[in-house]
């Protein structure tokens, strides 16, 4: 889900209760004894369409947030990489990308001019992550979470990382696999 201020594309829980412009930055707490604090109310859906639908940030978002205040003597943000994808479920997308039916990866379609990957041609246009420090990528851009009961996004990986931090990324290119980079 995507943070509406930031943004960011983060881990969220959608709840079956309204959030008001009041209760925002409030707990939200689990019906269990005692109660427990489960995450922050942060934004809710404002149409007719739908109605008590809010969401909120879960503690493991807020806990990386005190880990980097905590780090970093400040918040220094959530890392981001320098690169668009594009998943690769389309049969002809991944004909033209040699893939086989084993590969798996989301395609890069653009390289941002000052990510640390563009130098030397280490990462360009066209080539297939298929791993994001060495957690497989699926054609639709998800990664195995809850220990493999559940998929979610490969960036919930990325939202482990700090600002600086660096990652391995496997690559395939023209069909073949690459030295990760």
């Amino acid at each position: 889900h995507e943070y509406l201020h930031g943004c960011a594309q983060l881990l969220s829980l959608q709840v079956d209760a309204a959030i008001n412009s009041g209760n925002s930055g409030g707990p939200v707490l689990a019906s269990s004894t005692p109660p427990e604090c489960v995450g922050i109310a942060f934004q809710s859906i404002d149409s007719g369409a739908a109605e008590s639908i809010g969401y909120l940030i879960p503690v493991p978002v807020v806990e990386r947030f005190l880990a980097d205040v905590s780090k970093n003597g400040k918040y220094t943000g959530f890392a981001t990489v320098g690169f668009d994808v594009q998943h690769c479920e389309n049969p002809s997308l991944r004909a033209f990308h040699r893939m086989r039916p084993t590969d798996a990866g989301v395609r890069v379609m653009h390289v941002h001019p000052l990510c640390a990957r563009s130098h030397g041609d280490r990462l360009r246009a066209g080539d297939i992550i298929s791993a994001f420090d060495g957690t497989p990528i699926a054609n639709d851009g998800t990664v195995v979470f809850n220990r493999g009961e559940q998929r979610i996004s490969w960036r919930y990986l990325l939202s482990h990382k700090f600002v600086g931090d660096s990652c391995e990324l496997s690559l395939l290119r023209d069909g073949k696999r690459l030295p990760p980079v």
